[in-house]
């Protein structure tokens, strides 16, 4: 990662982090301490996200995920880790490729005004669980180029359009 990226990224970071602040600050400013400590409390488990992330010491995947919010324009993912076992290990590199690949395969699929909410579930064995809610051009050609994905157990929509995809590391 070059230094100007670092920089950048530092930059997207920081604001997120003043934003945050200043929420906190207005809520108190207007007498509404239930609104500040409800806003602390997601800053708290924003950070506790980061570091169970962390932890799993995939340091390209982690910088991936936080590109892909600051710098995608219709598209924020979440993540979540429900893993026991934080000894199991991830390969990063093929990790972060195979999320490059979908999102690469889903960018043909969405429609211009639509925004998407993804959010990346990491569990035991290690299984990840992609859920992406919103609208799809051709749905039925981006169901059939994602199973051509190898990798991929299982790709489905849900009765409530739900895309999903399912796979073992």
């Amino acid at each position: 990662m070059e230094d100007r990226e670092v920089i950048e990224l530092l930059r997207h970071y920081r604001h997120d982090n003043l934003n945050d602040l200043q929420l906190v600050m207005g809520y108190l400013q207007l007498g509404k301490p239930e609104k500040a400590q409800s806003k602390i409390n997601e800053i708290i488990e924003k950070a506790n996200r980061e570091r169970q992330l962390d932890r799993l010491q995939i340091p390209k995947t982690m910088l991936w995920i936080y590109k892909k919010n600051w710098f995608s324009e219709n598209v924020s993912l979440d993540y979540h880790i429900d893993m026991d076992d934080r000894t199991v290990s991830l390969s990063d590199d093929l990790l972060k490729q195979r999320l490059e690949r979908i999102f690469a395969d889903l960018s043909a699929f969405r429609k211009e005004f639509e925004h998407y909410h993804a959010v990346l579930v990491i569990q035991n064995g290690p299984q990840l669980q992609l859920s992406i809610e919103g609208e799809w051009m051709n749905q039925g050609t981006l169901i059939e180029k994602l199973r051509d994905n190898k990798y991929l157990d299982n790709v489905q929509v849900r009765e409530d359009k739900q895309l999903q995809l399912k796979w073992t590391e």
